[in-house]
């Protein structure tokens, strides 16, 4: 009978140190997802404020170049599209036809505030553009945001009209 309980008692420590193991493991593997879901984050954030100082830093180079004002640019970007002229969005090639579709891109979470003020330097503006992403659909809440000051030159008038203070 001592043979058995031997057996008995060894088979349950056994069992025991695999328990343990079990638990060990699991504890790591969940601070192992944990760290994948900060660097995902992480990653997700950086990519956000990457384009927020793209699209500030297109605004400024579009109202320099005197391609559009800052009134325009002013509010809700549009989603971009990235389809070349001739293709469909399903990979073939599309015979482009006389309709056109006039409706407005759907808006891409991102949104453009500038403001414009004068300068004590001749000929120059100070231009301010935050470029941000908004969580959802809260008013509030931003997930990524940049903001960008450069002095540039609006053409001869300087300030625009209504954007800005009176030079």
């Amino acid at each position: 009978m001592t043979t058995l309980r031997c057996a008995i008692r060894r088979s349950g420590l056994m069992l025991l140190e695999v328990v343990v193991a079990l638990a060990i493991f699991v504890v790591a593997a969940l601070g192992v997802l944990s760290a994948v879901q900060r660097a995902t984050a992480a990653a997700v954030l950086a990519r956000d404020q990457s384009f927020a100082m793209d699209l500030a830093q297109s605004a400024i180079a579009k109202m320099e170049a005197g391609i559009a004002r800052a009134e325009t640019l002013n509010g809700p970007v549009p989603a971009w599209e990235d389809r070349e002229a001739g293709e469909s969005g399903d990979g073939s090639e599309s015979v482009p036809s006389a309709s056109f579709n006039d409706r407005p891109a759907p808006p891409s979470g991102w949104e453009l505030e500038i403001r414009t003020r004068a300068t004590s330097y001749d000929g120059l503006t100070a231009v301010t553009v935050v470029a941000r992403r908004k969580r959802g659909e809260s008013t509030t809440a931003v997930s990524a945001s940049y903001t960008l000051t450069q002095f540039i030159r609006l053409g001869s008038r300087g300030v625009e009209a209504g954007s800005g203070e009176a030079p």
